[in-house]
């Protein structure tokens, strides 16, 4: 079935493969609560410039509503407000000179501004810079351009990165806040 499945996409010419073909999704959990999930092309050639967005979630979401669904009538509406997927797969058909990563960034209270008050007596901008350094230290070899981004209270996340740093990181290209303070 899946060869048959194949030969007719084969010949079809620009019929698409479902997505879970084209990406790689990988989820990994920090000591701090911190949950990220990677949603990687399955080719990642390490002579193409690579984009590496980090998407720290709205409160109230996860990464499947961030990414989007198709949604049933008692989901609630935040997952018709997102579809990253939709536009991660749209990009990278769109500029294919370059490799398009995004990383979801989300914890346990579904809040940043709670996960900040609750971790306020461990450093919890310290604990963010070291969440971002460990995302980047998975893509060392492409030196990706990297761009902060976020929607509602996923703001806290950015604000509180770019507090812990001197000066904004020259390999921060973005920082893009969607409705988010």
């Amino acid at each position: 079935f899946i060869l048959s499945a194949f030969i007719c996409w084969a010949m079809c010419g620009t019929a698409q493969l479902p997505e879970r073909i084209f990406s790689s999704f990988e989820r990994d959990t920090l000591a701090n609560g911190v949950l990220l999930t990677y949603d990687e092309p399955l080719s990642m050639p390490t002579g193409k410039p690579m984009k590496l967005i980090l998407y720290a979630l709205p409160n109230g979401s996860s990464m499947a509503a961030g990414y989007g669904k198709q949604a049933r009538a008692d989901d609630p509406p935040v997952f018709e407000s997102q579809h990253i997927g939709a536009q991660t797969r749209f990009i990278r058909q769109l500029d294919t000179s370059h490799t398009y990563v995004v990383v979801y960034v989300e914890n346990g209270l579904k809040s940043w501004p709670a996960w900040v008050r609750t971790h306020a007596d461990s450093a919890p901008q310290e604990q963010i810079a070291r969440v971002v350094g460990h995302i980047r230290d998975r893509y060392t070899a492409w030196a990706p351009e990297l761009s902060l981004t976020c929607h509602s209270g996923g703001g806290r996340f950015i604000f509180s990165f770019l507090e812990s740093q001197p000066m904004i990181p020259e390999d921060v290209r973005q920082v893009v806040f969607l409705d988010a303070n």
